[in-house]
């Protein structure tokens, strides 16, 4: 569907490019100069036919649109081709936007389901665990009495008392 939309919109932009600039600006330039040859034929019939402000006016007229500032004057119609591009190719654009942002919030919803379906599948299965625990056996421990050792019985030592000899010194003391 998006292929199909660039393609066509591709084919009426190219449609569209019938003339180029330079024949266009050639064509302008040529009914604007029939368009000044016509205007001037009728400002001169006015001032053979009128008083004096009547051709002081035509004058000034004439004169003002051979200077150019009357403004733009002629200017190329469309083609049918651009004409139909400027409706089809905006509506095609915009449909294609709207497809492509339904199909972004479908893929989001899709991810969404999916981690809501997850989540609620891992708490079932931890609630079915709670619900219905299993039941472990194991044997019973051994449990391994140490060895007893038997200290020898303390022995007691008379204590040495030690007195230390008084010694003296020769000439010190007090």
């Amino acid at each position: 569907m998006d292929k199909m939309l660039l393609i066509v919109a591709a084919i009426l932009l190219t449609g569209c490019a019938g003339m180029g600039p330079y024949e266009a600006q050639v064509k302008i330039a040529e009914h604007r100069a029939v368009e000044a040859k016509h205007y001037a034929d009728a400002m001169w019939q006015i001032a053979q036919g009128g008083d004096t402000t009547v051709r002081t006016v035509a004058a000034m007229s004439l004169q003002s649109r051979m200077q150019g500032n009357a403004g733009q004057g002629f200017t190329l119609a469309p083609s049918p081709l651009m004409q139909a591009a400027q409706i089809v190719v905006p509506a095609l654009t915009q449909a294609w936007a709207v497809d492509r942002t339904s199909k972004v919030k479908m893929h989001m919803s899709d991810n969404s389901t999916r981690e809501s379906l997850g989540l609620y599948g891992a708490f079932t299965q931890f609630a079915s665990e709670i619900n219905s625990p299993t039941v472990v056996t194991q044997p019973a421990p051994v449990v391994v009495q140490p060895e007893v050792v038997q200290q020898p019985a303390p022995v007691i030592v008379p204590p040495v008392i030690v007195q230390p000899e008084i010694v003296t010194v020769p000439g010190g003391g007090d």
